[in-house]
């Protein structure tokens, strides 16, 4: 009926961040809310997966926010593979194909091209933070350029919707999911590769189902 999403991340790759919010957005499409909870870090990515969600719930602490794109260019390694005596060739089509090689360094028109990515990238952040938090591009822009935000000031700025923990995100999902207070619920885990912490994880849900009396 609702998903409670845990997020716990400082963020990394772009594309899956992407990834990650599209799959949110077709639960919601299916007509079921998602409820973000953050735990100690929801930042960069982090934030990019939780943007979209109905609401979102942090700590007072957690590090949120960091709205912003970052990249450069890999390592020119290519004086370190003359002195030990390796050789390379690249065979490329396209006129940036070669752009990431450790090979060679960067050429002007291959830093130009990482500038329009890494500002494409930037755009469409901003662009899903200001669709999920109902904020215009100026506001969206206030709060962003990679600035970190705790939890509590993260609400002031309209980043987050309340302060509280996975128990609160629980019952805000209740309540989203339009079941009654008294109604019997079940919370289920998803995900085969839950970490070496997993069987707790497992028992926390339980947990916290139990002391809802869910």
């Amino acid at each position: 009926k609702a998903v409670v999403l845990r997020v716990d991340s400082p963020g990394g790759s772009s594309f899956a961040s992407e990834e990650i919010w599209r799959g949110v957005d077709r639960v919601q499409r299916r007509g079921k809310p998602v409820v973000v909870s953050m735990g100690g870090t929801a930042a960069s990515g982090g934030y990019y997966v939780s943007a979209g969600a109905d609401a979102i719930y942090a700590e007072p602490t957690t590090v949120t926010g960091s709205i912003g794109v970052y990249a450069g260019p890999v390592i020119d390694a290519s004086e370190l593979l003359d002195r030990i005596g390796v050789g390379t060739e690249l065979y490329t089509r396209g006129r940036n194909a070669a752009m990431f090689s450790i090979s060679k360094p960067m050429d002007d028109h291959e830093f130009a091209a990482l500038d329009r990515m890494v500002g494409a990238t930037y755009d469409m952040f901003k662009e899903r933070v200001a669709d999920g938090r109902g904020m215009n591009a100026d506001e969206v822009e206030e709060v962003a350029r990679g600035r970190v935000w705790s939890g509590t000031d993260a609400l002031d700025v309209g980043l987050v919707d309340a302060l509280g923990g996975f128990h609160d995100a629980v019952v805000r999902a209740r309540s989203e999911a339009g079941i009654p207070e008294g109604a019997h619920v079940r919370l289920v885990t998803y995900g085969d590769r839950m970490g070496p912490g997993g069987e707790a994880v497992e028992r926390s849900v339980q947990a916290v189902a139990s002391a809802l009396e869910l």
